[in-house]
């Protein structure tokens, strides 16, 4: 039996699998538990091969709404605007 290289499954004690991974130093769970360890480990090689293809999307990206990304936006693009000079606008 081969040991594994990238991420980890536990035995949770419902009788199912939980599978963990790192990824640039913070630790990523998988969306669900998983009926069998088999299913918890190809979980985990999809997700390494998403990686290596530089596919892979962080979960936690969508947890930001669209009105907080706009406000957090438009916040920053306000500071970058350079201030009018009032004898050129006359």
């Amino acid at each position: 039996m081969s040991k594994r290289t990238f991420g980890s499954v536990r035995k949770l004690p419902s009788g199912r699998y939980q599978a963990a991974y790192f990824h640039e130093g913070i630790r990523y769970t998988g969306p669900t538990t998983f009926d069998t360890k088999a299913d918890a480990d190809a979980f985990l090689a999809e997700t390494q091969t998403e990686i290596r293809k530089q596919a892979w999307i962080d979960p936690s990206a969508g947890e930001m709404t669209f009105r907080e990304f706009s406000e957090d936006w438009l916040g920053a693009w306000v500071t970058m605007r350079q201030p009018v000079d009032s004898d050129v606008a006359s």
